[in-house]
């Protein structure tokens, strides 16, 4: 049985061979910061009461009014990959979305991750554009 919650204190502690496999470092106090920040959001998935799926993003709120959802990462497990697990996320995420007003859901992907592009042209993504360019500035804070 599968089941979708937000991270919150009592399941951060369960969080660390998901984070371990998405080459994230597991800090139990960066954690708790993370999700008491304002618009930011953490969901877990589960199967027979395990953590199978971590995902995590932020409202970004538009000057027209409206609110977005920004999906940064969305992962499960290898062990649970190409079984329909990531795509009862999603969709659960997406409910989500609905339910607490958000007007838009959005998520960057990559061309090479075809699987993970078949779950969101699945789950009703729109591929807004073929030819996107990501740009970062990382910045050296100490």
């Amino acid at each position: 049985m599968e089941k979708f919650e937000l991270l919150n204190q009592s399941n951060i502690h369960e969080l660390k061979e998901l984070m371990e496999n998405d080459s994230m470092i597991f800090d139990v106090d960066k954690l708790k910061e993370y999700i008491g920040i304002s618009g930011a959001y953490g969901f877990l998935y589960r199967s027979e009461n395990k953590p199978i799926g971590l995902a995590y993003g932020c409202m970004l709120a538009i000057p027209n009014g409206m609110k977005e959802l920004y999906l940064h990462s969305i992962d499960i497990l290898p062990t649970h990959q190409n079984k329909g697990y990531g795509t009862h996320f999603l969709k659960a995420i997406l409910d989500f979305a609905k339910e607490n007003g958000f007007n838009k859901l959005f998520l960057c992907s990559s061309q090479s991750l075809s699987n993970a592009r078949h779950i969101y042209e699945k789950c009703g993504g729109i591929r807004e554009c073929d030819d996107e360019i990501i740009f970062s500035y990382p910045f050296d804070i100490k």
